[in-house]
């Protein structure tokens, strides 16, 4: 080969380099030249409304679409695809909110992802049979697409493909796929029915959720996996097929499914009994009519241990629920607004109250959280005006964020040592609430537990107080007693530092310790009685309380340091003659009362 011709033939790679980089354009079409000399067409660039995809482009034939390529086009209505393409990319035509209409290359392998997302006015399309693979949310929120047909060439499907479209009426599944993935047909609000392919082993998370329309469905036999919520809000669903080779459920399967009546198995034998719709060992609804229920151990040869959400939800006849240890979990919303329960059980063993369970129950006027609850979900009395006594056993952790809420009835609450959290506006809105029990240590308190709560009038602490630890009822208004319970063994400093509503603190015997400046200027306060456990009475305790006029020391008192009384020029110690407080008074020059 010559110098010139070599020197020719890399400048053509070159440029064909730079070509295949950077891109080119012609007419309304931005492309890139391949290796094989072929043709991807990166971006269309007109405003047509009908467009027909070019075969050839600059004498080469176009194989490929890249992804974006028609992205946002507000334009185009109606598309044909030649069947030279071989390849779309993801997103290829998504928001493109005016297309109607597309005829597809009879030679694609797959769909993208998001391929037709959000084509709002997209009303029908034709799957070719080459097609066997359909990426995740390829026509998620195609609103006005009315019909599918899924050929028994397609062998996956990912997630959230048909989700959001609310007109789709009829899909023909003859695909031959394993999964039905998490959303696949979420929202898919004007399906009344369904088959599902044989094939299918996993039906995913609200995979069907909010089909409204969707009346009766029959899982095949071999499924194994129904997700979490999989049939949430399928409000016209009466009756399901659910075979015995399912051995896993997820939660909430069919949460807010108001009409279903009945499940049966592939052979037509009912799961459940004539009171409770179950699945194994999950108890699903409650259809019974008697208005004191106890939840069975067992139904169907099944253990129960769980009771799914919405199982009660908006029942108006129960009056009475026991619910028994052999249940591990209750699950959100379960008895929502089942006003007319008035007598609730929960025994010892139950593990798991998930939020709203027992929302809007304004029936109930008392119950028992036993100590195998750790958590206190997440609104889970709110709204039951009538409760007026809780009683949270030792184990409890967490009070979730406005667990009671608006319990505008309960009067008093203690909370046990074994708290470590109070979550914001926890008890929000508890009106009548006046006696407060709780640990005075350092526990994570949202400022805003007892936001709104004017009521309470006093606190009595157990365990160690600390600032930290009483630091959200500094500002009740309405707090003038605070009890310090037995078990306590410290008062840390500054505890009660600036509390200038308390009028009374009764410290009981066990307190061995009160810290530096533990009320300072708690200028409410007139009377105090030490305890004869008290060994230790640190430096400015009582500093500024102007208006504390008497404080009894016991005997026995070791320690008491500077300047404990300094401007409360009211005080009297009352103490036993010649003990370290009668002492103390005489070197600041502070009144003596002596006891007998």
């Amino acid at each position: 080969m010559s110098i010139f011709r070599r020197f020719t033939y890399i400048i053509v790679l070159l440029l064909l380099s730079f070509v295949s980089v950077f891109g080119v354009t012609s007419g309304n079409w931005e492309y890139k030249i391949n290796n094989g000399f072929t043709i991807t067409i990166t971006k269309y660039l007109g405003e047509e409304q009908k467009v027909e995809i070019p075969e050839i482009l600059d004498d080469a034939t176009v194989t490929e679409i890249a992804a974006n390529a028609f992205y946002n086009n507000r334009y185009v209505k109606d598309i044909v695809m030649h069947d030279n393409i071989t390849s779309i990319g993801d997103s290829i035509f998504s928001g493109c909110t005016n297309l109607e209409s597309i005829v597809l290359s009879k030679n694609l392998p797959a769909i993208g992802s998001s391929a037709f997302y959000h084509c709002v006015n997209l009303k029908e399309i034709d799957i070719p049979a080459s097609v066997t693979h359909i990426g995740a949310y390829a026509f998620n929120n195609c609103k006005e697409l009315r019909e599918i047909v899924l050929s028994e060439n397609i062998k996956t499907m990912s997630h959230s493909v048909f989700m959001g479209c609310e007109n789709l009426e009829r899909v023909e599944f003859l695909a031959q796929v394993n999964n039905i993935g998490d959303y696949t047909f979420q929202g898919c609000m004007k399906l009344e029915k369904i088959e599902i392919p044989k094939t299918v082993t996993f039906i995913g998370n609200y995979a069907f959720s909010r089909c409204s329309a969707l009346k009766q469905v029959e899982i095949p036999f071999g499924v194994t996996f129904i997700g979490s919520s999989a049939f949430h809000a399928c409000t016209a669903l009466e009756s399901v097929v659910i075979p015995s080779s399912v051995t896993n459920l997820g939660k909430s399967i069919f949460d807010s499914a108001s009409a279903l009546k009945s499940l049966k198995d592939e052979q037509g034998r009912a799961w459940g009994d004539d009171n409770f719709l179950t699945i194994k060992n999950v108890v699903l609804k409650y259809i019974g009519t008697s208005k004191d229920v106890v939840i069975p151990k067992e139904v169907n040869g099944y253990e129960i241990t769980e009771l799914s959400a919405d199982s009660f939800f908006g029942n108006m006849v129960v009056e009475s629920v026991r619910i028994g240890g052999h249940i591990t979990a209750i699950e959100s919303n379960a008895f929502w607004a089942c006003k007319n329960l008035k007598q609730l059980t929960i025994e010892e063993g139950v593990k798991t109250i998930n939020h709203s369970a027992f929302l809007w129950c304004e029936g109930l006027k008392s119950v028992v959280i036993p100590g195998s609850v750790s958590v206190i979900s997440a609104n889970l009395f709110k709204d039951c005006v009538n409760l007026t006594e809780v009683t949270l056993s030792e184990g409890v952790q967490t009070i979730s964020g406005w667990a009671f809420a608006s319990c505008s009835n309960l009067k008093e609450i203690k909370i046990p040592n074994s708290v470590t959290s109070i979550g914001r506006e926890a008890f929000f809105g508890c009106r009548s609430l006046e006696s407060l029990t709780l640990s005075g240590s350092a526990i994570a308190m949202d400022s805003n537990a007892f936001l709104g709560v004017d009521t309470i009038k006093s606190v009595t602490l157990t365990g160690s107080v600390t600032a930290e630890g009483i630091k959200p009822f500094k500002t009740l208004k309405s707090l003038n007693k605070v009890i310090i319970a037995g078990d306590v063994d410290a008062i840390l400093p500054k505890a009660f530092l600036d509390f200038k509503n308390i009028k009374e603190i009764v410290i009981s015997e066990g307190v061995r310790y009160i810290g530096a400046s533990a009320f300072e200027n708690c200028t409410g306060l007139k009377e105090v009685t030490l305890p004869g456990s008290l060994r230790f009475f640190g430096a400015y305790a009582f500093w500024d309380c102007a208006n504390l006029e008497n404080v009894t020391i016991p005997y026995d008192i070791e320690f008491m340091g500077d300047y404990i009384f300094t401007n409360a020029e009211k005080v009297t110690i009352t103490t036993h003659k010649n003990s370290k407080a009668d002492f103390y008074a005489k070197e600041y020059n502070i009144k003596v009362k002596y006891l007998p």
